[in-house]
């Protein structure tokens, strides 16, 4: 929901909320999301690829539980309960993600993993000194988060991609994207009274 996708059409990195939100701010976009990432991702990212010294603000937003990673061999893939239903691309290792969705992970799990990185990432911007604004996607969070970036689909607020019967995509929809980083930049004038 952070990356936009192209579910918002051919122009998307400019019509996302968090673009919006730093020309409304007058501050650089460092947008690192990625359609399908975990909360594991960015954990890792924030940790062993960016330097987060040089951020006057980070404003996080955390996604589903059940979505994880793993290494290839190559590079890091990111895996979630759709991907191994529907995915040729995983060939070999379908089976285990299946396996692994219908009787390894269970909620408890998930939750355990959303507050372990939950945690790490407050305390991380705690020590540096950096203001951090946490988000979350997750409707069923039990975590306490600055705002919640949740569609229609899911009690939100926002109008989703889609929503016709069994056919449903709950990413916040374009003309939700303003909307949200209207939301945001209050909460930051709010905080920083």
């Amino acid at each position: 929901m952070t990356s936009g996708g192209i579910f918002l059409g051919e122009n998307w990195k400019t019509d996302r909320w968090s673009k919006i939100l730093c020309d409304r701010l007058g501050a650089e976009e460092y947008n690192y999301a990625y359609g399908g990432g975990s909360n594991q991702r960015i954990l890792r990212q924030l940790t062993t690829i960016h330097n987060i010294d040089d951020y006057d603000l980070a404003i996080i937003q955390m996604t589903f539980p059940e979505r994880t990673e793993y290494h290839d061999g190559t590079r890091f893939q990111q895996m979630s309960p759709q991907k191994a239903m529907h995915s040729k691309k995983i060939g070999n290792q379908n089976w285990f993600w299946n396996v692994y969705y219908k009787n390894i992970y269970h909620d408890p799990f998930g939750d355990s993993m959303e507050k372990m990185v939950y945690e790490c990432i407050k305390n991380i911007f705690q020590v540096k000194k950096i203001p951090l604004i946490l988000l979350s996607a997750w409707h069923d969070t039990k975590l306490s988060f600055d705002h919640m970036i949740t569609s229609k689909v899911f009690g939100g607020k926002y109008d989703p991609v889609k929503w016709i019967g069994e056919d449903i995509d709950p990413h916040p929809n374009l003309k939700s994207q303003p909307i949200i980083a209207d939301d945001v930049y209050k909460f930051i004038n709010i905080t920083s009274v």
